[in-house]
């Protein structure tokens, strides 16, 4: 993990995400605990409940699991968080790229031949403030949207159908997408599975930068 005053990264972009990372974990949480890891900051968001239980707990995934035992319902996973601006972001053309709604049919036949588990991590059938995507054929390929946080952080979720992957798809298709939050004030991130080492390869590539970890899992409610 890189620290804040990496030179690739201007300082204000580093101090904007920490400050939308701190009012997120000031929020009321009922189902879900996630421990974010941004520089040297150390921020927790759990129900009210599980806080002095979880405070100050190892950031690892086996600290969680252990600390929430039988509250524990899901553990999603851990994953790199990511960002990028004008002086890191390094955006290709979007040629070929169109701007797509949320209520595409052509999504949701994506979605039915995804794997179920990539399709959650990417996120990309949430609603957003714009949507991207590349069409073949009259099938969509490959999609982007764009999530805008508080007005400060804009949430890149991108997703490559199997068979059109290793075409440099997802690179445009998340070009476009930052660049749209760019356009609108906002800092694009990009979230990757620890795992999934070919979007971590896009993202690079693309010129974002490691500045964080997430740690995300689901609780049971109440108790």
């Amino acid at each position: 993990m890189q620290d804040l005053g990496h030179p690739e990264l201007a300082d204000d972009t580093g101090a904007r995400v920490v400050a939308f990372w701190h009012a997120w974990a000031a929020r009321p949480a009922s189902d879900a605990v996630s421990l974010v890891a941004i520089g040297e900051h150390r921020l927790l968001y759990a129900p009210t409940r599980l806080r002095r239980r979880l405070e100050g707990i190892p950031f690892t995934v086996e600290a969680l699991i252990e600390a929430l035992g039988d509250d524990l319902v899901e553990l999603v996973g851990e994953a790199r968080l990511a960002y990028g601006d004008a002086g890191t972001l390094r955006l290709v053309p979007a040629d070929g790229v169109i701007e797509i709604s949320d209520s595409d049919p052509r999504l949701v036949a994506l979605r039915e031949t995804a794997d179920p588990f990539d399709w959650r991590e990417a996120a990309v059938d949430e609603p957003g403030a714009a949507r991207f995507g590349v069409v073949d054929d009259g099938a969509l390929l490959a999609t982007a949207n764009v999530q805008l946080w508080a007005h400060a952080i804009g949430r890149l979720g991108v997703f490559t159908t199997a068979h059109a992957r290793r075409r440099g798809l997802a690179t445009k298709v998340g070009s476009a997408a930052a660049q749209f939050s760019l356009d609108v004030g906002g800092i694009p991130q990009w979230r990757s599975r620890m795992t999934n080492s070919s979007s971590a390869r896009v993202a690079e590539r693309l010129g974002f930068v490691v500045i964080g970890r997430q740690i995300y899992a689901r609780v049971r409610v109440g108790g």
